[in-house]
């Protein structure tokens, strides 16, 4: 051995000691890996007799565990029947006489091998294992013991438990492992497969299962099935039974009203059975049977697992019609839109009846545009479209064994412009109850509002008018290529091509242009991915002397709006859906006046730049800032302006916090944020080129949105400089 230098001996001890201490006992590797292991290969079901056989037994010990005269107990809660054989076996030997019990050792790569093990009988119910030498250290020690032949004492029910023991530095696997069940009876199982819903015959399959050989009775009344009153079983065909493994048995039968006796003709089976027997019975008085599950109650000979099994299921003749996903969001003026999926279910076969007439109809002010046909056992064929378009009539053919289940899926409409609300189909017929169903929610795909409608007078140009404001009700509301169209009634023209922005959303326009002078398009060059809003704003309107008094509305039109012009052919039927004159909206833009001889329409402002002085119908008032032009901008005190069209002090409202001021002119409320872009005009978002600003304390407007503010007429005189307001 090499001398090492006591240094690095120290070094050696110090670390085991922290280790040690550092790692848990079980983290530290131990020299032999492998699990001590005593299993019950099967358990079966005995009963309480002699001669039982118990599952095989398997022990596996780790390599090098076994040493030389290391013993090991074998104790049972029963007798051996003649013992425990003193003869260990291995694969090479010819298999013992049946009902043996003994211990067999595996020949090939085993710790130890038959000769190197001895078996002792310690009584009747214990016998003990001895090595005869140490066993391997390259494999494991593997053995069974098969209990072939073991009384279990009469009347035991339960467990049998066999317990592993020895002394405490054995290498032999110390426990308790379950080879067997005892019953003193044995149990059936029983269950109904394929059982029917229906009003009148049901059939089904019995199956019964033995978990134990002899468990079915034999004799009269073996199985006793009692059904509750009002149905009545029906004789079982003789011969009928099926043997699914073990045993033929001779089955025989007796009827009684809702009372089945199964007789067992034949001795007890010699091995766990499993039969299946073909059952029927009928409805025979309606008014004492209950909707539902039907149970048959058992009793008779037979031990079972169950005291009741369900047999059927007793419905009336009836169809349940439902939505089977969300109401979907379609909207008015447009086609091809798909409804909820209609489900049609029988409750029980031969509800909808065949040869007759199934129709599904919308109400009016929506069209049919595309059908669906289905068919489960009953056919729906390809539906007749009447000629109003608004009626889908079905004709059934075939007949269902089973409950039918339709899907229409692929029903598709197109709605009249201006329908909104709950859209709902009436379907009745093929002995269907008429019913009306929810199927979508429709919208109109925008709503259209205002600002303050101005005053104007005949025989004038240059009149201001509303802005609008379109705001999509959902995404992908206005379709690509899609135009809106504003129209005039006769005698009103656009002066020129008003401003038209998207102030909300994603939409993008492709042309805005006035296709003759009293029609405004603006053309969609991408639909949006949420919901989108178009300004209208700074328009200037004509207005001819034959404009009668009162307002002046203008109507919103084109195909981003309406696409149910035209006609359509469905299944063969043709029809018209919606000629285009239909009007998606109309809305006042502006409201003639008729003005008294001599009066002004408003006030008359009139503001110099750089001056302090402004006039009110030609009297002089004084301000404490001037108006300005900065970078060609001119520039207008708001309160000035505000005061001079009537509008109270108090009326004119600061807020510190947002640098926000509030205008309240009547009805309008006007809020303009210092360094925004964006004014509000009773929550309408106009659009600016410049924002507002402070100069000398006071708000200052851009002179092109002062008009947009106050709903007045604004003309600028440049060889004068000044800005003149009515």
């Amino acid at each position: 051995m090499l001398n090492r230098p006591k240094r690095f001996l120290k070094s050696i001890v110090l670390f085991i000691m922290i280790v040690s201490i550092v790692l848990p006992p079980a983290a530290i590797p131990k020299a032999n890996a492998a699990t001590t292991q005593i299993t019950a290969l099967a358990t079966p079901i005995i009963y309480d007799h002699t001669a039982q056989v118990l599952g095989r037994i398997k022990i596996t010990v780790p390599a090098g565990a076994v040493k030389k005269n290391d013993i090991l107990i074998v104790k049972l809660p029963f007798a051996l029947h003649d013992g425990i054989s003193t003869t260990l076996m291995n694969e090479d030997d010819e298999t013992p006489p049946q009902g043996t019990n003994y211990i067999l050792v595996p020949k090939a790569n085993n710790g130890l091998q038959k000769e190197n093990l001895t078996v002792t009988p310690l009584g009747d119910k214990e016998f003990k294992i001895t090595s005869t030498q140490d066993s391997s250290f390259a494999n494991d020690l593997t053995f069974y013991i098969l209990l072939n032949n073991v009384d279990i004492d009469k009347g035991y029910e339960g467990p049998v438990k066999v317990n592993f023991e020895g002394p405490a530095a054995t290498g032999f696997p110390a426990g308790e492992v379950i080879p067997a069940f005892v019953v003193t009876k044995g149990t059936v199982q029983l269950s109904a497969e394929g059982i029917d819903s229906s009003n009148s015959d049901f059939s089904f399959q019995l199956q019964i299962k033995e978990l134990i050989l002899k468990s079915l009775q034999n004799g009269q009344n073996s199985i006793k099935l009692k059904l509750p009153t009002g149905f009545k079983w029906n004789r079982p065909t003789a011969d009928s039974e099926t043997v699914y493994y073990g045993d033929s048995i001779d089955f025989s039968y007796t009827v009684n009203a809702n009372e089945l006796e199964i007789h067992v003709n034949s001795s007890q089976t010699t091995k766990a059975s499993m039969w299946d027997i073909p059952l029927s019975f009928t409805a025979h008085d309606d008014d004492r049977i209950a909707e539902g599950d039907i149970y048959a109650y058992v009793s008779g000979l037979t031990k079972t697992d169950v005291d009741r099994i369900k047999v059927g299921i007793y419905k009336d003749y009836g169809v349940s019609i439902i939505i089977d996903n969300e109401l979907p969001t379609i909207m008015s003026g447009k086609s091809g839109q798909r409804i909820s999926t209609i489900k049609i279910k029988e409750q029980v076969p031969k509800s909808i009846i065949a040869g007759r007439s199934l129709t599904l109809t919308l109400p009016d002010g929506v069209k049919w545009v595309d059908d669906d046909t289905d068919q489960d056992g009953i056919n729906l064929g390809v539906p007749r479209v009447k000629s109003d378009g608004r009626t889908l009539n079905y004709t059934i053919s075939g007949t269902s064994t089973d409950e039918a289940s339709i899907e229409l899926d692929q029903l598709k409409v197109a709605v009249r412009p201006g329908f909104t609300g709950n859209l709902g189909v009436t379907i009745e017929g093929a002995g269907i109850e008429k019913q009306i169903l929810s199927v979508a929610n429709v919208v109109k795909p925008v709503s259209i509002t205002t600002t303050i409608v101005p005053d104007v007078v005949i025989g004038k140009s240059n009149q201001a008018m509303a802005d609008l404001l379109i705001t999509e009700t959902v995404k992908e509301a206005l379709k690509k290529d899609g135009a809106i169209q504003i129209s005039l009634p006769s005698g009103v023209q656009f002066v020129e091509k008003p401003d038209v922005q998207v102030t909300e959303g994603n939409l993008y326009l492709k042309q805005i242009s006035l296709i003759n002078d009293h029609t405004l398009q603006v053309v969609i060059d991408a639909e949006s991915i949420m919901p989108s809003a178009i300004s209208i704003t700074n328009a200037k309107l004509r207005i001819d002397r034959t404009v009668p008094e009162g307002p002046i509305e203008a109507e919103i039109t084109g195909p981003a709006l309406i696409e149910t012009t035209g006609t359509t052919t469905l299944n063969g039927a043709s029809y018209d859906l919606w000629k285009y004159g239909h009007t998606f909206h109309k809305i006042g833009i502006a409201n003639v006046i008729t003005l008294a001889p001599g009066k002004p329409i408003s006030e008359k402002v009139e503001f110099k730049i750089d001056k302090k002085v402004y006039y009110v119908n030609g009297q002089g008032k004084s301000m404490d800032v001037a108006p300005f032009i900065e970078k060609s901008r001119t520039f207008l005190p708001v309160r000035y302006v505000a005061n001079s069209l009537g509008v109270d002090t108090d009326n004119s409202l600061w807020d510190d916090d947002t640098n926000k001021v509030t205008i309240l002119k009547g009805d309008r409320v006007v809020q303009l944020t210092i360094g925004s872009k964006i004014m509000l005009i009773n929550g309408m978002a106009i659009p600016m080129d410049v924002p507002a600003q402070i100069k000398n304390g006071r708000t200052q407007l851009p002179l092109r949105f002062v008009a947009e503010a106050f709903g007045a007429k604004v003309d600028f005189e440049e060889s004068t400089r000044t800005v003149t307001i009515q």
